[in-house]
């Protein structure tokens, strides 16, 4: 009978330990990024025939890429600004809150 009673105890105490153990091992958890935040992608620069827009001309020593692209160049790079406003300004929620 005393056996039966030990072999009750005996997951109940190794479940205390562990979970002991494993609440002072653990480090703090940091947040999530905030899913509402979007990330700019940089414009491919292949078209679908598999050939880069941006091309080197070394005649002149310059880059040339067609006007839709260079467009698309300037908008990734407003974007990204944005998008490190957003970020720099929840890391400042996120982080003085606490």
């Amino acid at each position: 009978m005393k056996q039966k009673k030990n072999l009750i105890k005996l997951p109940a105490i190794l479940f205390l330990v562990l979970t002991i153990v494993s609440s002072c091992c653990t480090k703090p958890q940091t947040p999530a990024i905030d899913p509402a935040l979007s990330f700019a992608t940089v414009p491919d620069p292949i078209d679908k025939l598999g050939k880069s827009v941006v091309i080197f001309n070394e005649d002149k020593n310059a880059v040339e890429m067609p006007y839709w692209y260079w467009q698309a160049i300037v908008k990734y790079i407003f974007k990204s600004e944005e998008s490190r406003l957003q970020y720099e300004a929840w890391r400042k929620i996120i982080f003085e809150e606490k």
